[in-house]
């Protein structure tokens, strides 16, 4: 085979999931996502705010404050 026909830059399909060019793709034992830049910050910036929110959301829990309230679940 002489490698010719391959192309670089175009959007591939791997297990009926599109990647794109420029997408970030991560792994890890759980599995793997692949986002837009822009997607990822954006992602990145709600677990920050989540991590932020976590000691008082445990304060709420440990005075008895039902979860499933705090999580807006039901």
């Amino acid at each position: 085979m002489d490698g010719g026909g391959g192309r670089h830059q175009v959007p591939v399909d791997i297990g009926g999931v599109r990647i794109a060019p420029g997408d970030i793709v991560l792994g890890d034992a759980n599995g793997v996502i692949a986002l837009p830049p822009a997607a990822l910050a954006a992602a990145v910036h709600e677990a920050e705010l989540s991590d932020a929110a976590e000691p008082e959301l445990l304060r709420r829990i440990r005075a008895g404050e039902d979860l499933r309230t705090l999580l807006h679940l039901g």
